[in-house]
């Protein structure tokens, strides 16, 4: 729970870097490495998560195999 609390705390913070104007990209990165410490700590975020990847498979389900790390770099698959 506090990590998932953490993990919000980062994305929050990952939002104020990302409308400074001169700070604008590692913003990005920021919100990502947050969002990726709630989706593991927090049942209910991974649920939404999964619900948005049923609904909208190819903006959510791409991060979804890559996070489960089913895609390998540079978008080419791994074979199992």
């Amino acid at each position: 729970m506090i990590r998932a609390a953490v993990g919000w705390v980062i994305v929050v913070f990952g939002v104020v870097i990302f409308i400074i104007p001169a700070l604008g990209w590692p913003g990005v990165i920021i919100v990502a490495g947050g969002g990726i410490l709630v989706l593991r700590n927090s049942r209910w975020s991974r649920r939404r998560f999964v619900e948005m990847a049923k609904r909208y498979p190819s903006t959510f389900g791409r991060a979804r195999q890559w996070i489960a790390g089913k895609v390998a770099r540079f978008g080419k698959e791994e074979s199992q």
